[in-house]
């Protein structure tokens, strides 16, 4: 994947309310076959597993899909990336 942004900003538009996980969850398992990502779905959530090539550390990643609701007040849409800070 030459830029993680198009995928990130695609995941950022899918809504995730706590309760009601399902969309985000269909849109990860999406990406994750898109990008030939080894993944395990249920109701609660995606796995995403990588096997290293070589032995040393290995990093583990953990996030949450569900979100709380964006409520009123924004300036700009909480579903868009407009900037991004690396």
């Amino acid at each position: 994947m030459d830029d993680p942004l198009p995928p990130l900003a695609e995941l950022i538009r899918v809504p995730g309310i706590t309760g009601d996980e399902s969309a985000i969850i269909a849109a990860t398992t999406a990406l994750c076959r898109r990008l030939a990502l080894p993944h395990r779905t249920n109701k609660n959530g995606v796995v995403v597993t990588v096997t290293g090539a070589q032995a040393g550390p290995r990093l583990l990643f953990c996030a949450h899909l569900d979100t709380v609701p964006a409520g009123d007040g924004w300036n700009y849409s909480p579903f868009e990336i407009g900037r991004a800070h690396v």
